[in-house]
């Protein structure tokens, strides 16, 4: 091949520039190195990460080389039992099915589960729709209660025996809470909250439930509550439920609460409302605001419905579709109506 001196003279440049640049950055690698205040430092740190290195591709090939064992024995595994045909044992076969109710089945501690000879047999009550909608509601007097300050010998009070008020009722008896006193103007509703288990039942209207605390145990003054304290003795701690909602009775209840009591204001007072906090301060008047409830409380509430520990078959007196909503709602404004209408959108 023949090529002209200009073409030689620049390879030859190309060629010592390179062999330039190359020295230069040998020369400073050495000085990195060698440098006798940070060199010996610097050296440690480029052994340190070249083992790290090393050590790090180590351990990833391992792993992937125990990926792919595992994955390998899954798809023989796989491949041998669709050839291979296994006959599970009655117990296998009810743990299977009882693990799956859980994404079935509402309430699935109320369905039973047999297994005989593969056949598998479910049986329980199949909790009505009806029931089912009353969870939403009662979970919030779950909430209302778990909010509650009780002790095993309080003494509860529920002011409205509306939709949140026997909700709160049967929260309470559900956990064995009680004496449970119920007070509403409605006679239909006083029914239902002793259906639900209200220990007392009153109609305001006739009689003052906050006479009823001296005769369940409960002295109202604080000088009485010192005086039974002096002698040794105790009493359960009063427990008011508000689930009204309505103007000037959180500060009804204030007045006439016993001293010391917890009100647990469930009902929501949907106009500016009044309060004398000097009369709860003298009288140490707790205060507790709630509203909705957790996961865990519907989920609770469901159950018990299911199960029966709460019992709603009464609490729904009418039902009505969609076309009439706006009607069951000026229904529901006079209590002797209805307790709860369900809405079903096919009807």
């Amino acid at each position: 091949m023949w090529r002209d001196n200009k073409s030689n003279e620049c390879e030859a440049l190309t060629g010592m520039t390179l062999s330039a640049v190359s020295c230069f950055a040998a020369g400073a690698g050495l000085m990195y190195l060698l440098d006798p205040a940070r060199g010996r430092a610097r050296r440690a740190m480029i052994r340190d990460k070249t083992v790290s290195t090393v050590g790090e591709t180590g351990t990833g090939l391992r792993r992937t080389g125990q990926y792919l064992r595992d994955s390998s024995r899954g798809l023989v595994a796989e491949t041998r039992a669709r050839f291979r045909h296994e006959v599970a044992s009655d117990y296998k076969v009810g743990a299977r099915v009882r693990s799956n109710f859980g994404r079935l089945v509402s309430h699935p501690k109320a369905v039973w589960v047999t297994v005989v000879d593969g056949n598998v047999t479910l049986c329980g009550e199949v909790l009505a729709t009806e029931h089912a909608a009353m969870t939403e509601p009662f979970a919030v007097g779950a909430h209302a209660v778990a909010k509650a300050r009780m002790d095993k010998d309080s003494v509860a009070l529920v002011v409205g025996c509306g939709p949140v008020g026997l909700a709160v009722i049967a929260a309470l008896k559900a956990q064995g809470h009680g004496p449970v006193i119920a007070a509403d103007f409605s006679p239909r509703r006083r029914a239902a909250a002793e259906r639900l288990g209200a220990d007392v039942v009153l109609d305001p209207a006739t009689e003052s439930p906050h006479d009823r605390w001296e005769a369940l145990g409960v002295p109202k003054a604080r000088a009485a509550q010192q005086m039974m304290r002096m002698m040794g003795k105790s009493f359960g701690r009063p427990v008011v439920f508000e689930c009204v909602g309505a103007p000037g009775v959180l500060q009804g209840l204030i007045e006439a609460a016993p001293a010391g009591a917890q009100i647990v204001v469930a009902g929501v007072c949907m106009e500016t409302d009044r309060i004398e906090p000097s009369i709860a301060i003298t009288k140490e008047i707790e205060l507790t605001f709630v509203f909705g409830y957790s996961p865990e409380e519907f989920a609770a509430t469901l159950h018990q419905i299911a199960e029966g520990v709460i019992d709603v078959s009464n609490l729904v007196t009418g039902r009505v579709g969609l076309d009439g909503v706006a009607q069951a709602f000026r229904d529901l404004g006079d209590p002797e109506a209805h307790v709860k209408v369900l809405v079903e959108p096919g009807r």
